[in-house]
């Protein structure tokens, strides 16, 4: 059941809110159970490092090299589509050796099709992470 009330717009989501979908989430990279979305194309390569064993002329020769594949996983209808937010977490920044890493809020979100909740995005709402979509977000209700 979703409460509606007067659209707003926020750059910190909270569980339960109820919000449109946006461009950045029509590419995404499937990872585990989830979408990442908030990436380019080249963050859709996944590199893997193999070695080819090739036998030539009674010999036998291994030679490294680089798989390429695309994990891409790209839906238009995402950024049509109603999400709610089913889970946030915030991050406190981290002091390292050399630099700080800077606070960050992960957020996961599911979109509602019939008033079941279906596929599942995940992506950064500020921080230096590649799924990183920082822009105000208009929500439209409350999700109970």
């Amino acid at each position: 059941m979703i409460s509606c009330f007067t659209p707003r717009k926020v750059r910190r989501l909270n569980i339960g809110d109820v919000f449109f979908g946006e461009s950045e989430f029509i590419l995404g990279r499937e990872v585990e159970d989830k979408i990442e979305v908030g990436v380019t194309e080249e963050q859709c390569i996944k590199e893997e490092r193999i070695v080819e064993k090739i036998a030539t002329k009674g010999k036998l020769f291994t030679v490294p090299r680089i798989r390429k594949t695309n994990i891409s996983n790209i839906d238009e209808s995402r950024k049509n589509a109603t999400w709610v937010v089913v889970d946030t977490k915030h991050l406190d920044s981290i002091e390292l050796i050399h630099s700080t890493l800077p606070a960050s809020d992960l957020v996961t979100a599911k979109r509602l099709v019939d008033g079941e909740l279906t596929e599942t995005i995940e992506f950064y709402t500020s921080g230096i992470y590649e799924n990183t979509i920082s822009k105000e977000f208009e929500i439209i209700g409350k999700y109970n």
